[in-house]
């Protein structure tokens, strides 16, 4: 299952977010949603090696969303776990 995070964040805002997690155990990405809007993302992080990131400009005042899942490609793997790190600047 996916996990999704709400965060109220500011016009003119700077969202830092790092995914923290071992690779051996499965493929976990991270994508950024704008208010609104959980169908396309913004920003994302795809890599297909441990931890992922993403540092994103906010431009509209509103609560944003994170969905963290697994790989479109890693269906075989149950799940993994991960640490998640949110920054506001």
């Amino acid at each position: 299952d996916d996990d999704w995070f709400r965060v109220f964040l500011f016009t003119g805002d700077t969202l830092v977010v790092n995914l923290w997690f071992n690779h051996a155990f499965g493929d976990v990405d991270v994508r950024l949603f704008a208010p609104g809007n959980s169908i396309s993302p913004v920003a994302s992080g795809l890599t297909v090696t441990s931890n992922e990131g993403i540092t994103h400009y906010i431009n509209q005042m509103g609560y944003w969303q994170l969905r963290v899942s697994m790989a479109s490609f890693d269906d075989s793997v149950p799940g993994n776990s991960y640490d998640l790190d949110v920054w506001d600047f």
